[in-house]
């Protein structure tokens, strides 16, 4: 019969390990090379933007008005959007929310509201909220297909629908996935022991978080993709595959899909290299341990 010195022994043989202290500075490192990355791609982003918005800037007033006309037989010829509520809703200077903010960043950050961007002509969108395609019908009349695209989806299909519901809470725990490799470390068997469960998982986890976290934002990327190929088909439709319109329709929306799969490309990649710099910095540590 074993003793009770050898029961507790083995009993307690898998928490005997000394505890380690936990590497702050590794994760704070991480978290820091996670937004430089991200931040790297911000040049990018504003390529995109201004391809998005340059088109419509070279419009005639004549086109502007071809293009207003046509949003308008889309809603009411075309599909059947009108039926189920969809109005397209103009916004410019009236409409500016102006928020009681001063100081150097206060005109950036009243223009992140949405509807602020739409009224100088930065962005157009689709509320789903309200059943609008809102934009600034002088400004920015290019994108218009591409929201209708997004109304369609919304209104017609219960799948589409479903992407777009789903687009900020799965961007949300995308921003859960970038964060594991910095409060978590890779776990390495002793020689003589194995890695429990829970370590196989985490080290598991922290290997797929940077696919995980640029899949989260497959909705998004999926649902903007096929808002795209809604517009630029109804633009071919009105002004002929070949015309100039349906050309410039094309490059916006082009422009407007490519910012989205770059965000999640660099959701990934900041994941990715989070986990490296902390990798790295364990290694280091446990070298001056050792």
């Amino acid at each position: 019969m074993p003793s009770v010195a050898s029961i507790n022994f083995c009993a307690n043989s898998k928490t005997n390990r000394p505890k380690e202290k936990k590497n702050f500075k590794g994760g704070f490192l991480a978290m820091g090379a996670s937004t430089l990355t991200s931040l790297a791609f911000t040049p990018v982003s504003l390529l995109c933007a201004k391809g998005l918005t340059s088109p419509s800037k070279n419009l005639t007033p004549k086109e502007i008005k071809t293009l207003n006309d046509d949003a308008s037989d889309i809603l009411n010829k075309l599909t059947n959007l009108a039926q189920k509520g969809v109005t397209i809703e103009h916004v410019d200077a009236k409409d500016y929310i102006d928020l009681p903010i001063e100081g150097r960043f206060s005109s950036w950050i009243k223009d992140q509201i949405p509807i602020n961007s739409a009224t100088k002509g930065k962005n157009a969108f689709f509320a789903s909220a309200t059943n609008q395609v809102i934009y600034n019908k002088n400004k920015l009349p290019l994108a218009a297909f591409h929201e209708l695209g997004h109304a369609f989806n919304f209104n017609n299909s219960a799948f589409w629908k479903s992407m777009q519901k789903m687009r900020m809470p799965m961007m949300g725990i995308a921003s859960i996935f970038t964060l594991i490799p910095a409060i978590t470390k890779n776990h390495k068997a002793k020689e003589g022991e194995e890695l429990t469960k829970k370590e196989k998982f985490v080290n598991g986890l922290r290997n797929a978080s940077p696919f995980l976290a640029a899949g989260c934002y497959l909705p998004m990327v999926l649902e903007e993709g096929m808002a795209t190929l809604r517009g630029n088909k109804w633009a071919k439709e009105l002004f002929g595959a070949t015309s100039d319109l349906a050309k410039k329709v094309a490059k916006t929306n082009r422009f407007g899909f490519i910012s989205y799969s770059l965000a999640a490309v660099s959701v990934g990649l900041a994941t990715f290299v989070a986990k490296k710099v902390k990798d790295n910095s364990d290694e280091k540590r446990a070298q001056k341990i050792a």
